[in-house]
């Protein structure tokens, strides 16, 4: 009877470990979604707005998620984090098309303000997820991804914050707040961006 309950005990706990590591690998797959989103659509913002405060933030913020980027898939490409990639394949997938939709279609009927505020959200978004993962990874133990957490949440946080800031500069620019559609000459920049992040 003992050595059942010992075996139904570590039975328990490998099912247990199991689900906690997809729940970990399942979050990984958003996180990349994420931050290649904040690249594409703060590269598309910047570009609508010009030379402008908000416009600088905003290539800080993608600038920052490409670094944060590379070395999360190095951490996952040399083992060291959970990746699971025919799924996180398809994460991106999803992740590509639904931001083209947006790009493409929904942001083109939005006002430039209220664009800026969809851009913003999914940052907000990206930090609650960093904050959310950082916790499950130290329940798992995994140290290095808890360290990649921490660093980004330093950096992200304070520029996210100075985006929404920076939402004043539509009150004093109603022209730029109720303005639908990409800048024409921000068209070639955006295009670049966008091949940027497909090759990414």
């Amino acid at each position: 009877m003992a050595v059942l309950l010992l075996h139904a005990s570590a039975m328990s706990k490998e099912t247990a470990h199991q689900t906690n590591d997809r729940y970990l690998a399942s979050l990984m797959i958003e996180l990349f979604q994420t931050e290649r989103s904040a690249i594409m659509h703060c590269d598309r913002e910047a570009a609508r707005l010009g030379k402008s405060p908000p416009a600088t933030t905003l290539d800080e913020v993608s600038d920052h998620a490409r670094e944060a980027l590379a070395k999360l898939t190095d951490l996952a490409e040399a083992g060291k984090i959970p990746a699971r990639k025919p799924r996180q394949k398809l994460g991106q997938l999803i992740g590509r098309t639904l931001s083209r939709v947006r790009m493409h279609v929904l942001d083109r009927l939005v006002a430039g303000e209220r664009s800026y505020r969809g851009t913003l959200l999914g940052m907000r978004h990206g930090i609650d997820l960093v904050r959310l993962l950082r916790e499950v990874a130290d329940r798992e133990g995994t140290d290095v991804l808890v360290e990649w957490c921490d660093d980004w949440l330093s950096a992200r946080v304070p520029l996210v914050e100075a985006v929404c800031e920076h939402m004043v500069w539509f009150a004093d620019r109603p022209a730029s707040a109720v303005h639908h559609g990409a800048r024409p000459a921000a068209a070639a920049g955006l295009a670049a961006g966008g091949r940027a992040v497909q090759q990414q």
